[in-house]
């Protein structure tokens, strides 16, 4: 923890100086709009905390168990795994769309699918249908948000970066907080809206995003990787010091950010994947395709912990039979003396 405070207290000092103290957010007019784009970018959190929670809260309504027929066992968990499985659907794509197409297309595509998504939910007639649904909300999500904590990162003003990024994961619990009160607020309705419309309200932020996100500042250093160099110089100068680009903060940002891809292109060459994709071209991901197929078999047929083993028959195996008869040993003791305390007590109160 200590070395992460001294890094971001260097990184500081290496442009505190070039900050000029009158350029105060909340008399800047270019930096209080660059935070309210920001914003935008952040409630991408807030849609992902209200999903959590909004599930949760479907599964108390009668209305959404009757409608759905008491879905128990596999399929309740199906249910709600199916986000998840839709997210990691969208792992391998994600990071190649914010760094092929830019952020704000990503975030784009991301909030379109979770639009479509949310109105097929809200429509569900079947339990395949609200399944398939939360699996489109769950892979869209993922790319909106891959790209929306980078481009925070990327175009926030540098004193208001560390405060900004870090409210990106707090914001999750806002989602879930509102979701939770919605699912209160609509229980009493007697017909299928009282979980209609917890689904219908989770595309809110999806609909903002799709409107507003082509006047969000793309990435500078999205556009420095695209050999966009003055458009990008022109983003930070016109947010970051009220357009001036020779700003020495500005020329700061700019040089670093460069040295950076830089140094990213460096050190990528030393690795196999783009000495591989040099050489075998496309075929490379059939390969890496069938490696990622051969790791899921090896896991399932001789990992231990994938054999449906209780936790005492996998500690046996990794730590001997004695690590069983002493965790057998804590739990009797325990049961007895939550047992003995429970007598004492009708004792005393005879």
């Amino acid at each position: 923890m200590g070395a992460g405070a001294a890094a971001t207290t260097g990184t500081a000092a290496a442009y505190g100086h070039l900050i000029d103290p009158t350029r105060k957010w909340y008399n800047n007019r270019r930096i209080i709009t660059l935070n309210a784009w920001i914003v935008l970018l952040l409630i991408t959190s807030s849609t992902n905390g209200y999903d959590g929670s909004m599930m949760n809260g479907l599964q108390s309504l009668d209305q959404w168990k009757g409608y759905f027929n008491n879905p128990t066992g596999g399929k309740l968990g199906l249910l709600n795994a199916i986000q998840n499985i839709g997210s990691l659907a969208a792992y391998p794509f994600a990071p190649y769309l914010s760094d092929g197409l830019g952020r704000r297309p990503t975030i784009f595509i991301g909030a379109v699918l979770m639009c479509i998504a949310t109105a097929v939910q809200t429509a569900s007639q079947s339990v395949g249908m609200f399944i398939g649904a939360r699996f489109l909300i769950g892979f869209g999500l993922t790319f909106a948000a891959n790209a929306a904590p980078m481009l925070v990162t990327e175009i926030a003003y540098p004193t208001h970066r560390a405060p900004l990024t870090s409210t990106y994961n707090s914001l999750w619990y806002s989602g879930a907080i509102i979701a939770a009160w919605t699912t209160f607020g609509t229980f009493k309705i007697k017909s299928t809206w009282a979980w209609r419309v917890p689904s219908a309200l989770q595309a809110l932020p999806s609909v903002l995003q799709v409107a507003l996100i082509w006047f969000c500042p793309e990435s500078p250093r999205f556009l420095l990787n695209k050999g966009k160099e003055a458009e990008a110089l022109k983003i930070l100068a016109y947010y970051h010091a009220d357009g001036n680009d020779q700003d020495p903060l500005v020329r700061y940002e700019y040089d670093e950010i460069k040295a950076a891809i830089e140094f990213d292109r460096t050190v990528a060459s030393n690795y196999v994947n783009p000495i591989a994709l040099d050489a075998i071209k496309w075929k490379y991901y059939v390969v890496y395709c069938v490696w990622l197929c051969f790791e899921l078999v090896f896991l399932y047929f001789f990992v231990v912990e994938t054999k449906n083993r209780t936790l005492e028959e996998t500690a046996a195996l990794f730590d001997g039979e004695e690590a069983v008869e002493n965790v057998v040993g804590h739990g009797t003791h325990a049961v007895e003396g939550e047992k003995g305390s429970s007598g004492s007590f009708q004792e005393k109160t005879a």
